[in-house]
């Protein structure tokens, strides 16, 4: 996706807090990933991947590990209060 998240225990440990009940928050997006083409930004809470719920880092991970590249999936998010969907394109992940 090309996104630094945490989760709310992680949050938690770096003063970070969001009113949302589950879901990551979006902290900064690569300019050149997927996900920089949608509307998602930095402070977007992103709450499922298809369908399955994402409330910690390892959900969101363990969610995308099941596409590969060249998959596309549909991400829920929260900004500001509401709800959103967008479909983004997966690519191989940069190390």
């Amino acid at each position: 996706l090309g996104v630094w998240a945490i989760d709310r225990q992680m949050a938690q440990r770096y003063g970070y807090e969001w009113k949302e009940p589950n879901g990551v928050l979006v902290l900064r997006i690569d300019e050149n990933g997927p996900l920089a083409r949608t509307g998602v930004a930095p402070e977007d809470v992103i709450v499922a991947v298809n369908g399955q719920a994402v409330e910690t880092l390892t959900d969101l991970r363990n969610t995308l590990d099941q596409y590969r590249p060249g998959d596309t999936v549909e991400i829920e998010y929260r900004s500001r209060g509401e709800s959103h969907q967008t479909t983004v394109t997966l690519v191989e992940a940069h190390t």
